[in-house]
Formats: structure tokens, sequence, C-alpha cells
């Protein structure tokens, strides 16, 4: 990255697919911020399945741009509509589904 920085439009980045139906769009990837965080956007279907409830050293963070997610962290489970932020500790266990009607993006 030069020092002018970086801008992507909405349907910018790199397309990855996701697990259980949801696809990724990598907006800033950890070479472009000097490994320090990626930014992903990511959409699940409705009826995508639980993500893996898995644990790994880096914090991670979601924001519920539209839908409704139900997040696990560690062993609570808690509802996360439009506009809700989560965090994960590094070594939290978390997972989380679409557990709306329609796709969510987060």
């Amino acid at each position: 990255m030069d020092s002018g920085g970086i801008t992507r439009a909405s349907s910018e980045g790199l397309r990855l697919a996701g697990p259980g139906g949801r696809s990724i769009l990598l907006k800033a990837g950890s070479t472009e911020t000097q490994g320090a965080y990626s930014l992903l956007k990511l959409t699940a279907p409705s009826g995508s399945p639980w993500s893996t409830h898995h644990t790994h050293p880096a914090t991670e963070a979601w924001y519920v741009l539209d839908g409704e997610l139900t997040f696990r962290l560690g062993e609570r489970i808690l509802p996360a509509p439009a506009g809700s932020f989560v965090l994960a500790p590094g070594g939290t266990p978390h997972s989380q589904v679409n557990s709306g009607p329609g796709t969510a993006e987060y």
C-alpha cells in the first residue's frame, strides 16, 4: 500500500467462497494493512448452518449490516440484529449462524 491509501467501492474486493453457502468479499488483506488486520464483508443466506466453533489467538470483530445473526461466544448465545457489534477476544471460541428469515451481511 502506498502512502495514498486505498479505496474500494461496495462491490470491489477479492471474492472468496465461504463455508455453508457464505460468500466473502475481502476488502483489505493483511498485506495491505502491514499485518494489522484484514477486513471482510460476509454474506450468509437464510438457512446457512452454524460456522465452525473455533478459537485462534487473534481478536475478531463483526458489525451486522443487514439481517440477523446469532453468535456463540464461549458458551454464551447472543442475538445480533442489524446494527449490532460483536467482539471475540483472542482465545475465545466463537461461531455464528444466520438466524433471520433473509440474507445477512456482516
